[in-house]
């Protein structure tokens, strides 16, 4: 069976953006590129897996270690 897809409640929604628009600025990553897509996806993917401080949320979402 498959399971319901995932619902980011609207909240949740607003501090995924500011952290995703965080993490460009401080990595200077232009929205549309390969790098961002990669941030993003991988930003969504930790907070799925019940993470929601914002700190951690940044830390997992940079899994290459790469310094700002």
């Amino acid at each position: 069976m498959l399971s319901p897809p995932e619902y980011i409640h609207e909240k949740d929604a607003r501090k995924l953006g500011r952290i995703f628009e965080q993490l460009l600025d401080e990595y200077r990553i232009t929205r549309d590129s390969d790098e961002a897509d990669r941030f993003a996806d991988r930003l969504i993917t930790v907070y799925l897996s019940g993470v929601r401080e914002t700190k951690l949320l940044k830390k997992l979402t940079n899994p290459e270690g790469r310094r700002p």
